[in-house]
């Protein structure tokens, strides 16, 4: 329940074998992160129907076919992590998704304004317990579609949630289950006071993160200038900057080429980055930072228990270019 799954056996993860690139900065299906404690559902949806009930005035059965055609259809790009993800990890991914907002269908159900929380339930009986005020945030969307661009957006696939997930951008994976089978409002917030008062970020939102894309780490490169490729992202606060380090010298300038303030992206997709490295002989370590708009930067230290918001750093070997 809630961050309690991410301690429980997992049935299947598997990383994300690539990392964005600017002339490929989102990911495919087929190579999205999987992250599942229990096994994935196999929905019939012809008998699928979501279930808002709790503190409602007008309890909702509602098909996917139902939610397409009654609610407005929005389109969005999210970048999406486990709270297990290491620095340089893969499970993150980037994408498209179409869906309905969380707020609208709510709103169609009359919930009570004594809501505090949900209770939201996938098929696979996992459970998460989001706050009201995260689900009533315009972006978050239950989500039938994904795809690596609005024009590939095709429904989800079984390991990825289909027929119907909740999107919650900024937050981790694992307060927006897969497979979701109701959405239970209630005026209670007691388990979330209570994992709020020992668990830093228990509510969910994701740390701050860079890494590289290219080069890889333990790659042998020649020594010259080299373009280094990266990526940051958090949860939803504007990236101010990413800067980058050679063998623990000092933090240098990189430049952001994607997601920048003249792009027409929201702050939850991760901005990319490049940074020219005049690589010299011997073996390097290059390490990774970004900083948001308010001044939060990334931790030097690895963090307990998780450690997905300590700056990134690979190990590199530079070789000499061979005489002509």
């Amino acid at each position: 329940m809630g961050l309690t799954g991410c301690t429980q056996k997992l049935t299947q993860q598997r990383p994300s074998a690539t990392a964005p690139l600017p002339n490929a900065p989102f990911t495919s299906i087929a190579d999205w992160y999987v992250v599942s404690f229990l096994d994935a559902y196999h929905a019939d949806l012809e008998r699928y129907r979501l279930k808002i009930g709790g503190i409602v005035d007008h309890g909702l059965s509602i098909s996917v076919p139902a939610l397409r055609t009654q609610f407005e259809n929005v389109v969005q790009p999210i970048t999406l992590a486990c709270v297990a993800n290491p620095p340089q990890g893969g499970l993150r991914s980037a994408g498209y998704f179409r869906g309905v907002r969380v707020r609208d269908v709510l709103a169609a159900a009359s919930m009570s304004d004594r809501a505090e929380a949900a209770i939201i339930t996938g098929l696979d009986g996992y459970v998460a317990l989001p706050s009201i005020k995260e689900l009533l945030r315009p972006e978050s969307m239950l989500a039938f579609d994904m795809g690596p661009s609005p024009s590939t957006l095709a429904p989800l696939t079984v390991e990825h949630g289909f027929p119907l997930r909740i999107m919650l951008p900024g937050l981790y994976g694992y307060i927006q289950p897969k497979w979701i089978d109701s959405i239970t409002i209630a005026d209670d917030r007691g388990y979330q006071d209570v994992l709020r008062g020992s668990i830093e970020y228990a509510n969910g939102h994701m740390q701050l993160a860079s890494g590289f894309s290219k080069p890889v780490e333990g790659q042998t490169v020649r020594e010259g200038v080299i373009k280094v490729f990266g990526y940051a992202f958090g949860d939803g606060r504007p990236i101010a900057k990413v800067e980058v380090r050679v063998d623990g010298g000092p933090w240098q300038p990189a430049e952001i080429v994607f997601n920048t303030p003249f792009d027409d992206l929201p702050p939850f997709v991760w901005v990319l980055w490049t940074f020219d490295w005049n690589a010299v002989q011997g073996d390097r370590t290059l390490d990774a930072r970004a900083t948001y708009t308010d001044g939060t930067t990334q931790f030097e230290e690895r963090r307990f228990p998780y450690s997905g918001g300590s700056i990134a750093s690979i190990p590199l070997t530079v070789i000499p270019v061979p005489p002509r």
